[in-house]
């Protein structure tokens, strides 16, 4: 995708968001998306809940009888709304602002639906070691189409991770084991020899309750303003 094309966006793109991205590995941009690329993903969302792919799952506790929580991705291709808004919204620009690239190779969409109430809880985790992708300079933009509460559905950033050093083994979703395919680095030459940590939730539990990691979480608005 070049990162000339697209939508034009709202939301005055400064130097100050940008350091801010690139230090923290996080950062909350606002009246970036016309509500009417919102409404687009919406209807990309409801086509995708009706013809769910391969990778899809349903990740509800068989406990939580009135929530739903649907995992799904790669599904671009064949919905419109979802590869009308890779091309023509104005998220190529700012992937492209936020890494300071040129050129932005866009990898695939990943489609999260999550009732209220629902128990099950989406893992911690680092995304670049689900993709078979190097280097600095990788972004995922994370989408709310509905309103985020800070502390209550909002998504949670281990602030200044992405500077660790560290790749760790992908976790699924599904039983938050480790994918076999990294397990003991047997298969690590195809992933440029790199050294995996595994993650565990007792890890992390510890680190957050000893206030050893920042988190960082904010209340947000689906999209932000008419054109």
């Amino acid at each position: 995708i070049n990162a000339e094309y697209g939508g034009s966006s709202n939301m005055l793109l400064t130097k100050e968001l940008q350091n801010e991205f690139q230090t923290n590995g996080a950062v909350c941009l606002k009246n970036v998306l016309p509500n009417e690329w919102i409404q687009l993903l919406r209807q990309g969302v409801d086509e995708n809940l009706k013809n769910p792919s391969p990778y899809s799952q349903k990740l509800s506790n068989p406990t939580d009888k009135d929530s739903f929580f649907f995992n799904d991705y790669c599904n671009w291709q064949n919905i419109p709304s979802f590869k009308k808004f890779i091309y023509e919204s104005p998220a190529a620009k700012i992937a492209s602002f936020l890494m300071d690239s040129k050129k932005v190779n866009f990898y695939h969409e990943h489609v999260l639906v999550k009732d209220s109430g629902t128990s099950r809880h989406t893992p911690y985790h680092h995304d670049q070691p689900y993709y078979p992708v190097d280097g600095d300079k990788v972004v995922s933009l994370w989408i709310p189409l509905d309103p985020i509460k800070k502390g209550l559905n909002s998504v949670n950033y281990v602030k200044g991770s992405h500077r660790w050093g560290k790749w760790f083994v992908p976790r699924m979703f599904e039983s938050l084991s480790p994918y076999d395919i990294l397990e003991n680095n047997k298969d690590a030459t195809d992933w440029g020899e790199k050294k995996y940590d595994y993650l565990t939730e007792d890890l992390i539990q510890h680190n957050i309750k000893e206030k050893k990691w920042e988190l960082l979480d904010w209340d947000m608005e689906p999209g932000g303003y008419n054109r």
